[in-house]
């Protein structure tokens, strides 16, 4: 099993791959949502590029680990 702590969220592409590779489950300590919290600050615009960039990379950590803590 892979377990990583407080990961800035792009880590979780390369240890979604080591997880694959090495065929065990990937946890992730995902401390805070960068997008969410970006755009409630007014540093993100909702719907602009980056905004949703990082959205896809939450959507991506989501669906390619074991678990989110």
């Amino acid at each position: 099993m892979i377990f990583s702590t407080s990961p800035p969220l792009p880590i979780c592409v390369p240890v979604a791959l080591c997880g694959w590779l090495r065929r065990v489950p990937v946890v992730l300590n995902v401390q805070d949502i960068v997008s969410e919290a970006g755009s409630r600050v007014g540093l993100l615009k909702k719907s602009g590029l980056l905004s949703r960039a990082v959205d896809a990379l939450e959507k991506f950590a989501a669906l390619h680990n074991y678990g989110m803590i």
